[in-house]
């Protein structure tokens, strides 16, 4: 075989084993069905890909309750009931980091919230990345109405794609707060803020885009530009 047919070969083997997976896949997930009292509240699924520790991975309150008498629902009461934004109180939250050797491009995050009439209407999530122990700058989601306690719907919050490595970290918080409640009256502390979990599946889940290591199909594919190279070679001396 000519060796100008060849070479074309060999790209094209070269492009199909190096396709990246661009599949965003679940790396943290909640089942309030599962569990929806302990403190913190572990997460029911957690991927090889991320770091474990007692920082990462779990549910966590400050300056908020726990309401444990609403079955299948992480419900909490207490958020800020002034139309005074503090990112500082009144928040639930969580943290991850890579696995040692990981890289992860983070993609969104997808739960199912509920306000009661007398919560406060507004939810606000936002992200902080700390990279090689530099804390950066709060990135916020716009802000969204609450729902009525009888009409969960699934939310997604579809920030910027952001990549972290094994020496960075990103903490999450969710903020409810408001003087105007649900139903339009007056807020109030005793409000009950549910992220819901009386449906099949992970109610609260955060999505990444994992790369392929070089062992995998990056990997594969230098091996096959190296066979077809070694081909022409001896066709070319025999």
């Amino acid at each position: 075989m000519n060796m100008k047919k060849l070479l074309p070969l060999a790209a094209c083997a070269v492009s199909l084993f190096a396709l990246p997976n661009i599949q965003a896949t679940t790396i943290l997930a909640w089942d309030f069905s599962e569990d929806y009292t302990s403190n913190p509240l572990g997460a029911q699924y957690v991927s090889p890909d991320l770091a474990t520790g007692a920082s990462y991975n779990a549910m966590r309150r400050y300056f908020v309750n726990l309401i444990t008498s609403i079955p299948y629902n992480f419900t909490t009461i207490d958020w800020n009931v002034t139309d005074t934004f503090n990112a500082s109180n009144d928040f639930i939250y969580f943290s991850v980091a890579p696995a040692a050797g990981k890289t992860l491009t983070l993609t969104d995050l997808v739960y199912t919230i509920t306000g009661a009439g007398n919560a406060p209407q507004t939810g606000l999530w936002g992200y902080r990345v700390t990279l090689d122990g530099v804390a950066q700058a709060w990135e916020y989601q716009d802000e969204f109405l609450l729902n009525d306690i009888s009409s969960a719907t699934k939310q997604t919050w579809d920030f910027d794609d952001f990549t972290i490595t094994d020496t960075d970290s990103v903490l999450f918080r969710f903020w409810a707060y408001g003087a105007t409640s649900v139903n339009g009256g007056a807020s109030s502390t005793g409000g009950q803020v549910r992220f819901v979990g009386n449906e099949a599946g992970y109610n609260m889940t955060l999505n990444a885009v994992i790369p392929e290591s070089s062992s995998t199909p990056l990997g594969m594919g230098g091996l096959a530009l190296l066979a077809l190279l070694f081909m022409v070679k001896r066709r070319k001396n025999g």
